[in-house]
């Protein structure tokens, strides 16, 4: 028995060794990308799948997902996000993955994908949603969304939820500059003084200017617009209803 006692005490701990390196990893990882670091970090985090767990893969295909959406990778991130709803992730995991694969469509101008994905987060209810996202911002990307979508009606319904609910939130002004258009415009700017700048400047409701360019029905238009805005010096240009 003398001798059996140290080779059990050996076996535990060895077995113990790969888990603690992963988890050195992970840990890794998560500074990587609260650094900002997300191509490394998402490296990290890929290196730990093959030895994880499947809930504990899905949350590592999560964060993998929110590396490349920050490295600017919507792509990627949405490849990472639908892998990790294949891995089953819990039911509040579930709900994160479908908001920030929202996101990503987003990010590439697939407003129909992305509001697939804020349904299904509507869907789970207030109690789930509440543990993935703020309530006021969720309903402010639906409304935005739902307007991209071609849901004007809706997506004025919504932010007008937004601003009835939220009141002293910035979600809540957005809503309130959002509201009033009846087209597409794309936004350039948000400064306190546009002196200087292309397109219209628009008093927003927190007390400065948006820089605004172009009037659109169609989405699509207004995204070609933005488009060209991006190529010739205004990489951050985006649309907004």
């Amino acid at each position: 028995m003398r001798r059996t006692i140290p080779f059990l005490l050996c076996l535990a701990a060895c077995s113990s060794a790969p888990v603690a390196r992963r988890e050195v990893a992970l840990d890794q990882a998560h500074v990587e990308f609260l650094s900002g670091n997300y191509a490394h970090a998402a490296q990290l985090y890929e290196r730990a799948l093959p030895s994880l767990p499947d809930v504990r893969r899905a949350e590592a295909l999560c964060w993998v997902g929110k590396c490349r959406l920050g490295a600017g990778d919507p792509e990627g991130a949405i490849a990472a996000f639908t892998e990790a709803l294949s891995a089953g992730p819990s039911p509040e995991l579930r709900v994160e993955v479908h908001y920030r694969r929202a996101a990503a469509y987003n990010a590439r101008w697939q407003p129909v994908e992305a509001l697939s994905d804020l349904i299904r987060v509507r869907e789970a209810g207030e109690s789930l949603r509440g543990a993935a996202v703020r309530s006021e911002e969720y309903l402010y990307r639906l409304a935005v969304t739902m307007i991209r979508a071609g849901d004007w009606k809706g997506g004025r319904t919504v932010l007008g939820e937004v601003m009835a609910r939220f009141p002293d939130t910035r979600e809540a002004l957005d809503a309130k500059d959002r509201a009033g258009f009846d087209e597409f415009r794309v936004q350039i700017g948000r400064m306190r003084d546009p002196k200087g700048m292309p397109g219209e400047a628009v008093p927003s409701a927190a007390g400065d200017y948006l820089v605004l360019v172009g009037r659109f029905p169609r989405f699509a238009d207004a995204v070609r617009e933005m488009e060209g805005l991006r190529r010739t010096g205004f990489p951050d240009a985006f649309v907004v209803p």
